[in-house]
């Protein structure tokens, strides 16, 4: 995938913002696991960071907030929050580009997919690598490659490391857009022992993908991107493989200046998002759409359907496996800036599980209040 770089102004501002979130469900529990109280209120206080600088063709930035959550009910979950991200845009001769980045998030886990309640602190680390020669028509190749580390401190056997190699030869012409043909390996490396026959092996899934990627403008309202591969994905002795397509579509449509929707639709394999299975299959649909009411208002709403197959889970889920669920999210937001460094944002978001195994079924409705100012 090609990246591009657009000029953007210096600037190094710090701040302060205060998170608060009401949770009707902070649990995740259904009526079949608890019929009492299950709602909750969290207020995490905290600072940002926003840096830009750039040296000539040369950008490096760094974003993020450190925070602690306190909680009214469930105060075993209070504990600090740190979400970075930096990385650097680095131009070589008249094409030549290479993008390095680093992230780094700690935080409680979410309690949806960890199987009991407990405080668990989850650290991610994802460092990432992308070069690319691009040209306005022709051939040009692509490569990228990166590594994602998920430890946590009191459900270790999810501890992973994911490694990831891109390679891609693409092909642009300005009237008609780009074509890339493209390969990946991804390597999913979980600290979990399975029982073999005559000993214990490690919990390794390897994934091949060779696929083909679209993508073209119409005009400066409509732009379209499809990606269609073969992955192949070759888990441990005794768990489930996958042998079939991935596909990705997306489409944005700028109705008016101030008014936009996007739909996306796609089926993945992935390993990330601490789910505690060697890895999964998610099938999606999303349809979003943003507008700019004034100078100082915007908002936004979406809703999104995922179908969840998980492959090789955790022993944890041996009695009550999760197998499939599917995953039903409606979201809105608002945002007005009262000043040119101050601002206040609400969103709200309904989310309901329905999963082949009933105990894990969920619903649950969260509004977030965040007020922010910048120095």
């Amino acid at each position: 995938m090609t990246v591009s770089v657009h000029a953007q102004e210096n600037r190094v501002s710090v701040g302060a913002r205060v998170v608060t979130v009401y949770d009707s469900n902070q649990l995740r529990f259904g009526d079949q696991r608890v019929d009492g109280p299950k709602d909750n209120t969290s207020i995490a206080p905290g600072a940002t960071i926003d840096i830009n600088r750039n040296f000539a063709r040369q950008r490096v930035y760094l974003q993020g907030a450190a925070e602690y959550v306190f909680n009214s009910r469930y105060r075993f979950l209070n504990r600090e929050s740190l979400n970075f991200t930096g990385g650097a845009q680095l131009r070589f001769g008249p094409r030549c580009q290479i993008n390095p980045s680093a992230a780094l998030f700690r935080a409680q886990s979410d309690l949806e997919d960890l199987g009991v309640v407990t405080s668990n602190v989850v650290t991610i680390q994802d460092y990432s690598i992308s070069a690319s020669c691009s040209r306005p028509a022709g051939f040009f190749p692509v490569v990228s490659g990166s590594i994602q580390r998920t430890d946590n401190a009191r459900r270790t056997e999810r501890n992973q490391t994911s490694k990831e190699g891109r390679l891609g030869i693409v092909w642009r012409r300005p009237s008609l857009g780009e074509a890339e043909l493209f390969a990946q390996v991804v390597e999913i490396r979980r600290n979990r022992l399975l029982a073999a026959q005559t000993d214990f092996v490690r919990d390794t899934t390897n994934v091949k993908t060779l696929g083909l990627r679209l993508a073209r403008s119409v005009g400066t309202r409509i732009a379209t991107e499809v990606q269609a591969a073969y992955t192949h994905a070759d888990p441990a002795p005794g768990i489930r493989g996958y042998s079939g397509a991935t596909y990705r579509g997306q489409v944005t449509y700028d109705i008016a200046p101030r008014l936009g929707i996007s739909a996306n639709l796609g089926r993945a394999l992935s390993g990330r998002g601490n789910l505690g299975t060697s890895y999964y299959v998610s099938d999606s649909a999303e349809l979003k759409i943003r507008a700019k009411l004034s100078a100082k208002t915007s908002a936004g709403a979406g809703i999104e359907a995922a179908k969840i197959q998980f492959r090789g889970e955790d022993p944890i889920f041996t009695a009550n496996r999760r197998g499939t669920d599917y995953r039903y999210t409606v979201s809105g937001n608002v945002s007005y800036d009262l000043a040119r460094t101050i601002g206040l944002n609400l969103a709200s978001r309904y989310r309901h599980r329905d999963a082949n195994n009933g105990i894990f079924d969920y619903s649950s409705f969260a509004t977030t209040v965040t007020a922010s100012i910048k120095f």
